[in-house]
């Protein structure tokens, strides 16, 4: 059923195309992943599945693969996700449990917005970020995250969104930093008092889960943020995908995610200091990336440009 949607979908979508086309190691060995995930979710849910891989567009179909991608990562990481469970007239993509608690989670594949990149005449493309909510990405993936919390807000739920990157047209894991927490995690190393000593003037966009005057805990139901990039390695002796992941907790929220339920991914959490504020802390180094492997298995490596893994 599955190989028959994919050879589907390869007409609306180019990198599917590939996929089923290919003859490489790299395709082959992701054929056979999202096959594995694909036979793993229920059976009751299997065929609707298929059919939006079969009837879908580009889009439709890009969401389906990375919820696939997303459900794997928690099955394998033992957290007991379920697959598009009906929870009162709500359907969220996963819903998983650790350490007696539940918690639901979306998958959002962010694009750059269609104001920030070009073409250029002479093949090549330019794109660029900036404060103006139209053509800023914190503000995109900020807008979304919002929707996530509203449309739960009713369930006695957490949510844990899980934001893929739909593109690298400037685009990198502090665009998903910034959306949450108005700056980058590089810049609020540097705080004295994070998050009372960051001026408003310093977050023109994004900036949700910062407390506000009227609202200490905004979006309270979002227990944290894991921002994703399944993206395809640049080692040329071990072809193949490569998921690197970054695992954003609050500071203070109605439900914390338990950190040890995503070990050994990289996580930020907050240690209080001595003002008052928070400091972020990684749990391991921020450049570990997973490779899915045979058996239900993962493996962990460090990665970078010039010692790709």
């Amino acid at each position: 059923m599955f190989a028959s949607a994919l050879n589907a979908a390869a007409e609306r979508s180019e990198w599917v195309q590939w996929l089923v086309a290919s003859a490489s190691i790299a395709a082959m060995e992701t054929r056979a992943f999202l096959g594995t995930a694909f036979g793993n979710i229920r059976a009751a849910k299997q065929n609707s599945v298929a059919v939006r891989l079969r009837k879908g567009d580009a889009s439709q179909i890009e969401a389906t693969i990375h919820e696939l991608v997303a459900y794997e990562l928690l099955r394998r990481l033992q957290l007991r996700p379920v697959f598009e469970l009906q929870l009162q007239g709500k359907t969220p993509d996963l819903l998983f449990e650790t350490a007696g608690m539940r918690f639901i989670s979306d998958v959002v594949v962010i694009h750059s917005p269609l104001k920030t990149v070009g073409d250029l005449d002479d093949g090549t493309g330019e794109a660029w970020d900036r404060a103006e909510p139209s053509e800023s990405r914190a503000d995109k993936i900020a807008k979304a995250l919002q929707a996530k919390a509203d449309s739960y807000a009713e369930l006695d739920l957490p949510i844990v969104p899980i934001v893929f990157l739909g593109d690298r047209y400037a685009f990198d894991f502090g665009d998903i930093e910034k959306a949450c927490f108005g700056i980058t995690l590089e810049e609020v190393f540097l705080e004295p008092s994070f998050p009372e000593s960051l001026p408003k003037f310093r977050v023109p966009v994004g900036g949700l889960l910062l407390p506000r005057e009227d609202l200490p805990v905004p979006c309270e139901n979002i227990s944290a943020v894991i921002a994703c990039d399944w993206f395809d390695t640049l080692n040329r002796h071990n072809r193949g995908k490569r998921l690197a992941s970054r695992v954003l907790h609050r500071w203070s929220v109605r439900q914390l995610l338990p950190v040890k339920a995503f070990d050994p991914l990289p996580q930020v959490c907050w240690d209080p200091t001595s003002s008052g504020g928070w400091k972020p802390r990684f749990t391991t180094e921020p450049n570990l990336v997973l490779q899915f492997l045979d058996a239900d298995q993962i493996r962990m490596g460090l990665y970078s440009a010039n010692a790709p893994w």
